[in-house]
């Protein structure tokens, strides 16, 4: 049995170190499984924040849509009360 003790301490030493390369994995494990969860959470936070971004970018075109509309149309009734102003200001007075 001493003889063979060499051999012995050789797959004594490659059995611990098995053993404990598994036992960090269990360590591990868990704490993958806890990175993993922050990480799907801050992903899913993100992913909320986008699709409120993307409602208010939605809100905020259809404002500008608006507004161009308003501004269109105040032009046009600018350009109308300019044509009166000169149409009023080419009548003469009969006295």
């Amino acid at each position: 049995m001493l003889g063979q003790e060499k051999e012995l301490k050789k797959a004594r030493d490659t059995a611990l170190e098995f053993l404990d390369s598994i036992s960090r994995n269990l360590d591990t494990n868990s704490e993958q499984q806890y990175i993993e969860k922050c990480i799907r959470n801050i992903i899913d936070s993100q992913e909320k924040k986008m699709g409120e971004m993307q409602e208010t970018v939605k809100q905020l075109r259809q404002d500008e849509g608006e507004l161009q509309n308003k501004i269109q149309r105040r032009r046009q009734e600018l350009e109308r009360a300019e044509k009166r102003l000169k149409g009023i200001e080419n009548v003469k007075p009969e006295y």
